[in-house]
């Protein structure tokens, strides 16, 4: 499970999240995705994406994939994301 958390401010909550969730709908046909999720802490700036993967090798995969994307956003108006990794035990 790969969770990302991501502080933004009001005038460009909209922007995160529709960039958020562009993020997820390229991770859709990802080979070993099992879900992906957009969340938000109730009250607060901070925004959660967290995906589910069959196998750190399928995470790793798709985000070697992901990195090779142009990003044609040029300047970002949000903190850089907190990612953290968890595994089932």
């Amino acid at each position: 499970m790969n969770i990302a958390f991501v502080n933004a401010g009001e005038d460009c909550r909209d922007e995160l999240i529709e960039t958020m969730r562009n993020f997820a709908k390229c991770l859709e046909n990802s080979s070993g995705l099992i879900g992906a999720h957009l969340m938000s802490e109730k009250g607060k700036s901070t925004l959660m994406g967290i995906s589910i993967w069959k196998d750190e090798e399928s995470f790793n995969a798709s985000m070697a994939k992901m990195s090779t994307r142009s990003h044609t956003q040029t300047e970002r108006r949000w903190d850089a994301p907190v990612v953290r990794q968890f595994v089932e035990l």
